[in-house]
């Protein structure tokens, strides 16, 4: 264990605890019992190997100087114990110890004293400090170099011109205050006071944008050494809050009014007022929450575009730094992190910095001590990632590559960060499948490890996103499913289609035989459409199946299986289960149908067939095949389950209520030889739910009685399945990964409401 891991822990009696009978849990029970011991005492009549454990018995010796108010100097320790000088990284390490126990007592630490104290040390040290400002203790107020802000003012404070009256919130760098402007009739406005001398003011000067929070003026007291930024009041809130109020919950928002509703309960009415006339289009409130988050990335895209085209980079962009009015409106704001690439000329002083949640690669690898990483690498390309992060935690509640570790060795978590940036790359549609394919790619583009590979510019992201809201292919993605590309002619050309409608209808009235013959001439042009998409289906079929036969007959047949044909439709069955796992649907489908014609008349391979068919939108398919694996295995529960899931769940004309509930009787009267039958009674209860969602629009009279019957059969399946261990988190995420959201209807009974935790209605 390293030296600053202990120096930094807040919890140090838990990692005591979880060193028992180890030497440091031993010397921490003897400086209990003994508060002066040195080490030197205890390790006198411990065995030597104790000795290797010195750099770990210095940092608690450190803490626990510093809980006596004893002078902890590290130099001292380098003088009893000269052999820790050889190992360069253990004396960093140690240094490093003691920065962190100061700062934890609140001690003016500045980096300058340590350069002073060890210059053959420097630059690892610089290097400790600034990814030390990646891992920021918000208990504390200190500057990225280790500084503490001192004489901070306080809420009811007189400070410079300003009377402020409650704080908004606070950061690593300073607070925001709610002020009124003393020498300006007491107008009221934001200040934002840090003991940092920004070039904020000069650098928001550049830009004039309706979605970028401007600078009223900037004074500085020379007292203190504290600046204080004026601001307008825009009566905002952090996008991070209101993510904040759904966050643990787990459940993400399906309305954009939400959003707005969020903004209700956090701005006080009294602090609301009314939005300022601007030329930017109103909050999006009647649509999907996952509209109305890609309508915000859009504006905020575009005032990204405006600063990077006046050379200007934000490099701190999170839901923190974006602010929501009361009407929805999205504010960027902190450019304390901002680079001016025109007139900075390679000057990167000020550049370490960011937030390491939303932060691309490039940004990192500038902070790690070895590997190629330089200011100079990060371009609006950084900022398109940062946005591009920010957006994938609103869609989905999570950051996209994992929360820092506060429990692992930093330059390890730094690498870790970095690691996962190169590997596989998040997907916002896993995690929320609300979220459309074209947008989830549109995100995966913005978090590409290169920035070639990357959107070009903020202005070429915000076309793209221009394109998703107008319901228009995008024009920097590949192909996306047909489908999708359908739904958005639909609902881009809907009025259109609407005065068809109107049209078609006055020709019904008013055409008679001639809109007849028009009838039979769109009927036979679909027949010939169906008939040509069949025949592609169909040649797709006959070359995936030419692709496939090399793979199943020169992989799948090794020298055993061609000594003994017998086997051959085994191997083949096996690797039919593989393409399924893989979700190789027409894989596995070619597997099975190989299997069957070789003779192999195996319920398993129509129930693969089956499932495959089912992900693949083909019900007709998907229903003969669960039939047919039914007939070969009639006392198996599952497989009436499965085609109850088609009959219950289709969208495609085969629904069927009855035999919905006839297979799931069935499949509970068969049971279940499942190891965890809580799963097996949650299909269940999907399927008796399930099936009474097309039942509420209906008005026949017998099923609508039926009703609360089926309902009640599902909340008693689901009431069973939680009584077996299963938990209303899991519950949730099954409903919640679902596309057709089975579990909805039950989820509403008053019952199942309390049992889950969920607030009533």
């Amino acid at each position: 264990m390293l030296a600053s891991e202990i120096a930094r822990s807040l919890k140090l009696d838990e990692i005591i605890r979880a060193e028992q009978g180890t030497c440091l849990a031993a010397f921490a029970d003897t400086l209990k019992r003994a508060p002066d011991t040195s080490i030197e005492q205890f390790l006198s009549g411990r065995p030597a190997d104790d000795r290797s454990k010195l750099v770990e018995l210095i940092a608690l010796d450190l803490r626990h100087c510093k809980k006596r108010g004893l002078p902890c100097h590290i130099e001292s320790y380098f003088e009893r114990f000269p052999n820790l000088l050889n190992d360069r990284e253990k004396t960093v390490d140690l240094i490093y110890a003691e920065y962190c126990e100061r700062r934890r007592y609140r001690e003016e630490v500045k980096s300058e004293e340590y350069y002073r104290r060890f210059p053959e040390h420097r630059k690892a040290l610089e290097y400790s400090f600034r990814i030390d400002g990646l891992f920021p203790d918000e208990s504390l107020q200190f500057d990225q170099l280790g500084q503490p802000v001192l004489n901070m003012p306080e809420e009811g404070d007189e400070f410079l011109d300003f009377r402020l009256v409650s704080e908004l919130g606070r950061g690593a760098f300073g607070r925001v205050f709610l002020a009124h402007q003393t020498n300006l009739s007491d107008r009221q406005v934001v200040v934002k006071v840090t003991s940092l001398q920004t070039i904020e003011h000069q650098t928001l000067a550049r830009l004039k944008h309706p979605h970028i929070v401007p600078v009223h003026s900037v004074h500085r007291d020379d007292l203190t050494g504290l600046q204080a930024v004026c601001m307008p009041n825009q009566c905002a809130v952090a996008l991070g809050d209101v993510i904040k109020t759904w966050r643990d919950s787990g459940l993400v928002p399906q309305r954009a009014d939400s959003v707005l509703e969020a903004l209700r309960e956090l701005i006080p009415l009294e602090l609301r007022m009314e939005e300022p006339d601007t030329e930017s289009p109103p909050f999006p409130a009647r649509a999907s929450y996952v509209y109305a988050c890609c309508w915000l990335m859009y504006t905020l895209a575009g005032a990204l575009a405006h600063a990077h085209a006046r050379g200007i980079l934000h490099r701190d962009l999170k839901p923190s730094n974006i602010l929501l009015t009361a009407q929805g409106q999205p504010l960027l704001v902190d450019f304390n992190l901002a680079f001016n690439q025109v007139e900075s000329q390679g000057d990167h002083k000020a550049f370490f910095g960011g937030t390491m949640p939303f932060m691309p690669p490039e940004q990192l690898e500038a902070f790690h001590p070895t590997q190629q990483g330089s200011p100079d690498h990060v371009d609006p390309r950084s900022d398109i990632y940062s946005l591009a992060a920010t957006f994938f935690e609103v869609l989905t509640g999570q950051f996209p590559f994992g929360e820092p570790r506060k429990d692992q060795d930093r330059l390890t978590e730094l690498n870790s960060q970095i690691e996962r940036r190169h590997d596989e790359l998040p997907s916002a549609r896993e995690l929320n499948s609300r979220v459309p394919a074209d947008l989830d790619a549109l995100i995966v583009k913005c978090l590409r490890p290169k920035q070639d590979d990357r959107y070009e510019t903020a202005a070429d992201l915000a076309a793209d996103l221009k394109q998703f809201l107008e319901d228009k292919p995008l024009r920097h993605i590949g192909r996306i499913p047909n489908r999708q590309i359908a739904l958005k002619f639909l609902r881009r050309n809907r009025r259109r289609l609407a005065v068809a409608i109107v049209l078609v209808a006055c020709s019904v009235v008013f055409g008679g035989m001639t809109y007849r013959n028009h009838l039979e001439q769109v009927r036979l042009e679909a027949e010939n459409k169906e008939k040509e998409e069949k025949l592609s289906h169909s040649k797709f079929l006959q070359r995936l199946n030419a692709e496939v036969r090399v793979e199943a007959e020169l992989e799948l047949l090794d020298d055993s299986t061609k000594n003994d044909p017998k086997q051959l439709p085994v191997v083949i069955h096996r690797k039919a289960n593989e393409y399924y796992g893989q979700n190789k649907y027409y894989l596995a489908i070619y597997a099975a149908t190989k299997a069957i014609e070789l003779g192999y008349q195996n319920f398993q391979l129509f129930w693969i067939r089956g499932q495959c068919h089912a992900n693949l939108d083909d019900d007709e398919q998907a229903l003969e095949n669960f039939t047919a694996a039914i007939e070969l295995d009639p006392d198996n529960g599952r497989l009436y389950l499965s085609r109850a899931f088609t009959f219950a769940s289709s969208r495609e004309g085969f629904y069927d209520f009855d035999k919905a509930l006839l297979d799931a009787e069935r499949a509970l009267e068969l049971g279940t030889t499942d190891k965890d039958p809580k799963f097996f009674y949650l299909d269940v209860a999907r399927v008796f739910s399930a099936v009474t969602k097309p039942v509420k629009k209906e008005t026949d009279p017998a099923r609508l009685a039926r009703l609360p019957v089926v309902l009640r059969k599902a909340e008693e399946n689901l009431t069973k399945a939680l009584d077996l261990g299963l938990t209303p988190e899991t519950v949730r995420e099954q409903n919640d990964s679902d596309r057709f959201r089975m579990l909805d209807p039950v989820l509403d009974r008053p019952a199942i409401r309390q049992r889950m935790g969920l607030v009533s209605k």
